[in-house]
Order: C-alpha cells, then structure tokens, then sequence
C-alpha cells in the first residue's frame, strides 16, 4: 500500500478485496481491482482493468446505429470464456438478442464448425442435402449470411482474430463486424499480418494507447508491450484519482478526461472509464465510427 496525503491507493489481489471489504475504513482506499460482484463499503472505492466497462461501451457504440442482435464467438481460453459470459451477461441486462454462442477449438477444422454454426450454414447444407434426397435431384443453391446478424462478439487475441476474419468472409458475412475488448490488442499486429484479415474488427482500447494521445508517450517510449502500457496508463490515473475522489464524492457525476478514459463514479464507489473504439485500416490503428461498420436500414420515398 501507498500512503497518499489521507488516501490509501493498494494494488491487491481479489481475496484481499473481499477480506478489506468486511473492515471499518477510517481512511478511504481505493482498490486497483473489484470483486464480481462488490458490496458498497464506507470508505472503500475500486478502480482496475475490469473488461466490464468495455462491454458496455461495445454494446452502446452498436447501438448508436441500431445493432440489437450480437453473436458470440470465443476460443477455449479460460479468459475468454469468461468474457463471453460477461457480455452475455451484459447484453441481457442491455436488451441485445444472442443468435448465437460459438466456443471453438483453435485448429481449421473447429475454427470452420464453429462459424458455419454461428452464420447457420451448416443448417442450410443440411436443408440443401435433404431435399436432394427426398427428390433424387441435385439441388443448385446460392449461399448467404444470415439476416438477424448484426455483430459478432469476439473474444480471442489479434492472432486469433485474422483466422476468423476471412472465414466470415468466405461465408457471405463480409459486412458483419467483429467486437471485441482491447484483449484483442495485447499486441501489435505481425509485420506478415495481411491488413485485410484484420479488418472491420472494432475493439476498445484507452485513451492514452490510441494515436492522438502522447499524454504518456515519454514513459511509453521503452515500452512494445500493450498489457503494460495499460497498467502504466492505470497506475497515473490511480494517482490522479487519489487528489480528485473527493471532487467525486461531493458531486457523483463528476467527469474527468484521463488516461483510461472518461472516468466516472457509480453510487457503489466504483470508478468506470469510458474507453475509445478502435480499429485497423491498413494495418494502422484509426479510431472507429459506428456508420462505417453497421448495415443500416433501407428506407423508401413515396
């Protein structure tokens, strides 16, 4: 733990959490992590890397052009597992229809049944089989995508993202965005990382990580590393925080532009940062509009 003025920032591990939870506070602490589920304890605040707050940015950057129907696709990795069942958790509370709920292993054959699966194209090539038996004619039939699509929700790494890219859109679901949490951008894309497998993959990252941002380009400069540069980014707005929670605390809707983003408070004293949408385009890093990548509705003039 750091002493900070009257402020106790700790760095501790979830059971630490739960057991400081239980205590009298009389010097307010906040927590560089938080539990699943967190009881509101006098004094006692949280703020951390959570994929909470990116979820619901993701499902809130769809929404702004209509997107309501999300399916979700995951490799076997604990982590991403347990994202998945985040956003699902989310989208329920959000009113976004699940079409799907895809875990795949990561050879071409899993990758190649979990998206058939997930577009219903092995429906179809079930639907085109059987009727050629009935009839005893072969049946010529044109493939499509699904129409009650509008995102997939994508929790994996970069590497894992440009396998799944092109197979969607070998599929016909070349206009279906993926989603994802800035897991997806741990690292940078490879130097052999063909732009196109990357693209129309939308995923969050914080503030002080996106182009425009040279806030914390000096501490940056030694460091190739995502996952640290977010800890970095963490670390100075924990301190920032440490002057600022009183402004908080006195009026709970205040706002603060920092490195992770826009930070808020919620009334359980939990600070939430509001992360940027971030995309590839020729393999540079470019911040994301909502209208590029959402198919909109035809409307007709009479």
């Amino acid at each position: 733990m750091k002493n900070y003025q009257t402020l106790l920032l700790a760095t501790l591990q979830k059971n630490n959490v739960a057991q400081i939870s239980r205590l009298e506070l009389s010097t307010p602490v906040i927590a560089l992590n938080q539990l699943d589920l967190n009881l509101h304890a006098n004094n006692l605040y949280h703020f951390s890397l959570n994929p909470e707050d990116e979820i619901h940015e993701l499902i809130a950057f769809a929404k702004q052009e209509g997107a309501q129907n999300a399916a979700i696709l995951s490799t076997q990795d604990t982590w991403a597992q347990k994202q998945s069942d985040e956003f699902r958790e989310a989208a329920t509370k959000e009113n976004v229809n699940i079409t799907s709920n895809q875990t795949y292993a990561n050879t071409p054959r899993g990758r190649q049944d979990a998206i058939q699966k997930l577009l219903l194209v092995n429906e179809s090539y079930a639907r085109k089989k059987l009727i050629e038996q009935w009839s005893g004619v072969q049946v010529e039939s044109i493939a499509r995508s699904r129409e009650d699509l509008d995102y997939v929700y994508y929790a994996g790494k970069l590497t894992d993202a440009k396998q799944i890219r092109p197979l969607l859109d070998f599929h016909f679901a070349e206009k279906i965005p993926m989603l994802a949490t800035s897991t997806l951008n741990d690292s940078a894309p490879e130097k052999s990382t063909n732009p196109n497998d990357i693209e129309r993959i939308l995923f969050t990252e914080l503030s002080a990580l996106t182009p425009n941002n040279k806030a914390l380009s000096g501490l940056f400069q030694s460091q190739s590393s995502n996952i640290l540069r977010r800890l970095q980014a963490l670390g100075a707005d924990s301190y920032l925080l440490a002057n600022k929670y009183q402004l908080f605390t006195l009026l709970p809707s205040t706002k603060i532009a920092a490195n992770t983003g826009i930070i808020t408070i919620d009334k359980d004293g939990i600070f939430h940062k509001r992360p940027e949408i971030m995309t590839y385009r020729k393999g540079n890093l470019v911040y994301a509009n909502s209208a590029q990548f959402f198919k909109q509705e035809e409307t007709t003039q009479e």
